[in-house]
């Protein structure tokens, strides 16, 4: 009897252990935190800047939310997927094709714009040859509206 109770014991410590040391190497999978959507009529930089905080934070339904409806589920995969963006900074906006940082005022009613923000990607454990790689990067998020009143989504990023 006493043999089966220790073969039971040692096998749910060795449960435990691996459970714990996938916890520590994959980290907890759920939302660290909510984000909660810019107003409609926030600058296209507020829309970036929260989807950076809801990335952040891992709160991919956020980050989700604040991209262009054909470029969702491509958000979701990648939001799960980041650990960390480290020190993150939105810098200005400039019209469509130009990451030129203008003032964000001259492109205030346009239809398109580009954010220009900087990061320091990790990527969660098996997740590192994902794109773009880990460290630090300066990507520029191409926002479009249908018009002045309307809320900026993000259609696409790139390096700059």
């Amino acid at each position: 009897m006493n043999g089966v109770r220790a073969r039971r014991v040692a096998g749910t410590l060795a449960v435990a252990a691996v459970a714990a040391g996938s916890w520590a190497v994959l980290g907890p999978l759920a939302p660290g935190r909510d984000v909660a959507m810019p107003a409609a009529d926030a600058s296209a930089e507020d829309v970036v800047q929260a989807y950076l905080d809801a990335t952040d934070g891992h709160d991919c339904a956020t980050a989700r939310a604040l991209w262009v409806p054909e470029q969702r589920d491509d958000v979701a995969r990648r939001c799960g997927a980041v650990e960390d963006l480290g020190e993150f900074e939105v810098r200005g906006t400039g019209a469509s094709g130009s990451a030129s940082g203008a003032a964000s005022g001259a492109a205030a009613g346009a239809g398109e714009v580009v954010v220009l923000a900087s990061y320091d990607l990790d990527w969660r454990a098996f997740q590192d040859d994902a794109d773009p790689p880990e460290g630090s990067t300066v990507r520029g998020y191409h926002l479009v509206r249908s018009g002045p009143g309307e809320p900026w989504r993000i259609a696409d990023e790139q390096a700059v």
